[in-house]
């Protein structure tokens, strides 16, 4: 029943969903009466939900075999309405405020309510699938470098290099794409922050295996060597790589075109930003931090004076 009255809707002027109402047991004449009463106020709100056509059974009592099922449990309203500047959440929103007095279960179905569902589904995933490889990958991380400094950057610039590929993506895709006034796809946050964590700890892992091949060198010097040693090699990969997601763009499938962007703007930050400049720099700069203040403690515990040329100064010769 609710495809064939999305059908009979999605003739009608701008968009469409349905306002379902249900009860597992039966709809009792209260519930009608509280429905009737949540329908006129949506007719009285038509001109700020920007309603266009709406159609119930109390007004149309010759569509209730359509709208009410056999068992009395269900009862669907059409809805149509303009969606103007807004977009599905600004809108499901609306609708949801208009409808919130109701005391009736009921809920909005359709392609607008559908997309605006499955999207915070998404976000939610995402959230819960990003703690979880990010805690896999900094304990990984460890292993590797027997380190909780080095991981965290590595944690740190992967994030960095996912957050502005996806919002270079989102600015990008506004130009490119007229469906991206809504956001990018729902799906392609999730997948290109797999892809993007993925490949970029493979890069870091090659970065820090060579780092560890020195063991006798500073720390300073070491980073340095490794990254002028891999960071040819990571270029290379991340350029064959980025080539290789780029090719989905043609496919003229506006997800597979967002994933492209995002993945190939993603990986260029890593490899040739992030992993062979960015993550040395911090490590040499936090290892002359670190040098200079076990030098600064170490000299305190010892009662060596620290101040610079003190042999030097008049006042200290005079008083020998």
């Amino acid at each position: 029943m609710t495809t064939e009255m999305l059908n009979k809707m999605g003739t009608s002027q701008g968009e469409s969903m349905l306002l379902v109402f249900n009860d597992e047991n039966q709809l009792s004449d209260n519930d009608m009466n509280a429905i009737e009463t949540g329908i006129n106020e949506l007719n009285a709100d038509r001109a700020q939900l920007q309603i266009t056509n709406l159609i119930d059974s109390f007004s149309t009592p010759e569509a209730k075999d359509q709208l009410l099922s056999a068992d009395n449990t269900t009862l669907i309203i059409p809805i149509s309405f303009e969606k103007g500047t807004r977009d599905n959440q600004t809108v499901i929103k609306d609708f949801q405020s208009a409808t919130e007095k109701l005391t009736v279960t009921h809920y909005f179905t359709g392609a607008i309510s559908n997309s605006y569902d499955m999207k915070n589904v998404a976000t939610h995933d995402i959230i819960f699938t990003q703690i979880i490889v990010l805690m896999a990958i900094f304990i990984l991380l460890i292993g590797v470098t027997i380190s909780f400094r080095i991981p965290a950057f590595i944690v740190g610039s992967l994030l960095l290099a996912y957050y502005t590929a996806l919002s270079a993506t989102a600015f990008i895709a506004k130009f490119l794409f007229s469906s991206a006034s809504e956001g990018l796809s729902w799906n392609v946050p999730f997948f290109s922050f797999v892809m993007i964590a993925a490949l970029g700890v493979d890069y870091s892992i090659f970065l820090m295996d060579r780092y560890r091949e020195d063991p006798d060198l500073p720390p300073k010097q070491a980073i340095v060597l490794a990254a002028r040693n891999i960071g040819g090699v990571v270029m290379s990969a991340g350029l064959i790589l980025a080539g290789t997601f780029a090719t989905l763009y043609p496919s003229n499938i506006i997800v597979l075109m967002e994933l492209a962007i995002c993945v190939v703007i993603g990986l260029f930050l890593l490899a040739f930003v992030l992993l062979p400049v960015a993550i040395p720099a911090l490590i040499a700069l936090t290892d002359n931090i670190s040098t200079k203040e076990k030098a600064t403690i170490s000299a305190a515990k010892n009662g060596i004076d620290q101040t610079p040329n003190a042999s030097l100064n008049p006042a200290f010769q005079k008083e020998i």
